[in-house]
């Protein structure tokens, strides 16, 4: 089964660190800056928290599932039938387990400045910085009942309900798959899913959050 997660403005701001950031880290990704590319890392997903979507992905999973990001195109608004369509790529991802009550996936997006630079300035700018990842998952199970699900057909009641009525608390834990893309969208179903830093040059910016926009873009 396919799954989604899918504007705050933001400014930037010199991010506050201990060391030396090199012309080829950020956050920890070691990467060889290309010109006319902007260089994102985002929070792409939150481990054991239901989305407003009512998908919950455990962190034993994530632990395996997180490494399939990497290669998947950027896209706008799950817009990712053709991969001409990408604005960038995901060249790194990790997961975070330094707080056992907050597991998260980070990646690292390189996004083609040089032929979709109205994209590019938005997020630089702060106008974009919310994001949606899509996943192919095995199979979900209902919070509720536990029935197994490996297609839509095979849905309980409570799942084909979740989040409506007596059925509001109910939600499908996602297990396995492979991710296959990252969009840009005005309104994530995982709220945490946020850009994270910027790298242009040889300088590393963090976005903070301040806003909305809503404007339309190609």
């Amino acid at each position: 089964m396919f799954k989604y997660a899918s504007c705050d403005k933001m400014e930037v701001v010199d991010v506050p660190h201990g060391g030396v950031h090199t012309a080829s880290t950020m956050s920890g990704f070691e990467f060889t800056p290309e010109p006319e590319c902007l260089y994102v890392t985002v929070r792409a997903l939150t481990a054991d928290v239901p989305n407003l979507n009512h998908d919950m992905f455990p962190d034993e999973d994530l632990q395996e599932t997180y490494k399939t990001f990497l290669g998947s195109g950027v896209f706008l608004n799950h817009k990712n039938k053709d991969v001409t369509r990408a604005r960038g790529v995901i060249i790194g991802a990790k997961y975070h387990v330094e707080e056992s009550d907050d597991r998260w996936v980070e990646i690292l997006m390189k996004m083609d400045e040089r032929n979709y630079p109205k994209l590019c300035e938005k997020i630089r700018s702060g106008e974009l910085d919310t994001c949606s990842m899509g996943i192919n998952i095995d199979y979900s199970i209902c919070s509720r009942c536990g029935n197994v699900a490996i297609t839509e057909h095979d849905f309980c009641n409570h799942v084909r309900n979740k989040g409506r009525g007596q059925y509001a608390d109910v939600y499908e834990i996602c297990k396995g798959g492979e991710f296959f893309e990252e969009s840009y969208v005005w309104t994530p179903a995982d709220e945490t899913a946020l850009t994270m830093l910027l790298f242009e040059g040889e300088d590393v910016k963090a976005a903070v959050h301040v806003g909305k926009n809503d404007d339309l873009f190609l």
